[in-house]
């Protein structure tokens, strides 16, 4: 996939860019896709969409290692997952008479499992972009707060209160109480 990456590039500056790029990100990349998609193939998919997604906006990055890099390589690989998600989500009907299911208690449990994520998902997809963000550099690309002040350009205290808010908000969407 590298040597497709660098054939989209044209100047030494660019191409040393995107190698760093690649070879820092490419399995935190994964890792955050393969969370969203529990899929192999899907995962390799959204980290090709996701660098391809990056090639276009290559001249917003001008440290590859930065913190605000990771967070917006975080931030994209995960609209790239969960655009895939939805793709195939649209194509996929399932069989339950396929699956490979020990008992009754573990296909509920299964299914309990995937409505529960797909509730979660769904409730965080609704929430404002800023609010969405800052759940998804927290809990799915597990940054720490000051990393993801860094990477919003934000202070850590806005951060700390940004990710109040969007879990206060998160709950409301879930239907649970957020009173105090």
């Amino acid at each position: 996939m590298l040597d497709i990456l660098l054939s989209m590039v044209e100047t030494d500056d660019d191409k040393e860019k995107v190698t760093r790029l690649f070879e820092t990100y490419r399995q935190r990349m994964y890792n955050l896709a393969y969370g969203i998609l529990q899929n192999n193939h899907d995962a390799e998919d959204a980290v090709s969409n996701a660098f391809i997604r990056i090639m276009n906006n290559l001249h917003k990055i001008s440290d590859p290692e930065s913190s605000k890099t990771r967070g917006y390589v975080a931030i994209v690989t995960k609209n790239a997952a969960i655009d895939v998600y939805n793709e195939r989500k649209k194509h996929i009907h399932d069989d339950i008479d396929e699956l490979n299911i020990a008992s009754d208690q573990n296909m509920e449990d299964i299914i309990i499992d995937k409505y529960d994520h797909e509730l979660v998902d769904n409730a965080i997809g609704r929430l404002n972009e800023n609010y969405r963000n800052i759940l998804i550099l927290r809990y799915y690309y597990d940054l720490t707060l000051n990393n993801i002040a860094l990477s919003l350009g934000i202070t850590q205290k806005a951060a700390k209160n940004r990710l109040y808010r969007a879990q206060q908000n998160l709950l409301k969407e879930l239907g649970g109480q957020n009173d105090e």
